[in-house]
């Protein structure tokens, strides 16, 4: 018998398998978890799996395909595969309009682009950039760094024009943001899984990646923890994602969402201490199992489902 959770994932540690071990041993209304099983994908195979917690597709593109067909299939997917991307500047723009500080951000166009794309493909980029405006508007220091961008990639601190275009020549086809730098008093990294369980942790960004999560639990007084921990259930409901770590910068009492968009956390022991990693499996399978009791929980593709039906009939 197919387990009810199925969980999707590669060679990243332990979590994977403790994840399920907690599962399982939790037997809650005799819920199980399995690795998933992905065979060929026919249009009438269907999803065996209730709830899947993807952890591998963003790599794997067929995984990708899995997830989808298993969304349209009634599983629930963590995270919705339909919305499994690393836009970060649609995330500030969303941010903005929820009332959540952010720093001063602008969207630059690519500095190169693929082959077969013409001058005359881009008749509506205004052109030249007017970076006289972009910089009085963000001002340096500033940090330049991906729209889609994850784990620190290509990402450069600049202090001045030459150092900017430095960086921005270098860019290629990436989409580039220019964003205000704030130089912050504390950082705070927050896993927020299931848009409700939430953890702030204390995190240095500027250590080695094994010294940035530091187990301190009164780095925040009880209004600023409040704050965060709103703004991060508040962004992943919005965005909808299950499984995600939100980091903001706090500087003058002000908490800037800097990257809310962080679809598959690191949830290894040895990074994010076993303290923090005993949380996170706890609550990732909580999580799991109320979605398993819920299967009328509304996501995203579920709200097209009628759509298809109504119109079917027509067919």
């Amino acid at each position: 018998m197919t387990a009810e959770i199925g969980i999707l994932a590669g060679n990243e540690g332990p979590f994977p398998v403790k994840l399920i071990e907690k599962i399982n041993e939790m037997n809650v209304d005799g819920i199980r978890a399995e690795m998933c099983v992905v065979p060929d994908i026919s249009l009438e195979w269907k999803s065996p799996y209730k709830v899947i917690i993807d952890r591998i597709s963003h790599a794997i593109p067929y995984y990708f395909e899995f997830c989808k067909k298993a969304m349209i299939d009634g599983s629930y997917v963590i995270n919705n595969p339909f919305r499994f991307f690393s836009d970060k500047f649609f995330g500030y723009c969303i941010a903005k309009e929820m009332g959540i500080p952010v720093p001063r951000t602008v969207a630059l166009p690519s500095k190169e682009y693929k082959k077969g794309i013409e001058a005359e493909d881009l008749i509506n980029l205004k052109f030249p950039i007017n970076w006289e405006e972009i910089i009085e508007y963000v001002k340096f220091p500033a940090v330049l760094k991906p729209a889609d961008g994850y784990g620190w990639r290509d990402v450069t601190v600049v202090h001045n024009f030459e150092e900017m275009m430095r960086a921005y020549d270098k860019s290629n086809q990436l989409i580039m943001t220019l964003q205000e730098f704030i130089d912050f008093d504390q950082y705070v990294r927050c896993f927020c899984l299931g848009k409700k369980y939430t953890m702030p942790i204390r995190y240095e960004p500027k250590e080695p990646h094994h010294k940035r999560y530091v187990v301190d639990h009164k780095h925040l007084t009880p209004e600023m923890g409040e704050k965060i921990v709103k703004y991060s259930i508040d962004l992943s409901k919005v965005l909808d994602y299950d499984m995600n770590a939100c980091e903001f910068a706090i500087k003058d009492g002000v908490p800037y969402a800097i990257d809310f968009i962080n679809l598959v956390p690191d949830s290894h022991p040895d990074s994010i201490r076993h303290h923090y990693f005993d949380w996170v499996v706890e609550h990732m399978a909580k999580a799991a199992i109320e979605y398993v009791q819920k299967p009328e929980t509304m996501g995203a593709w579920d709200t097209i489902k009628p759509y298809i039906k109504s119109v079917s009939q027509f067919v």
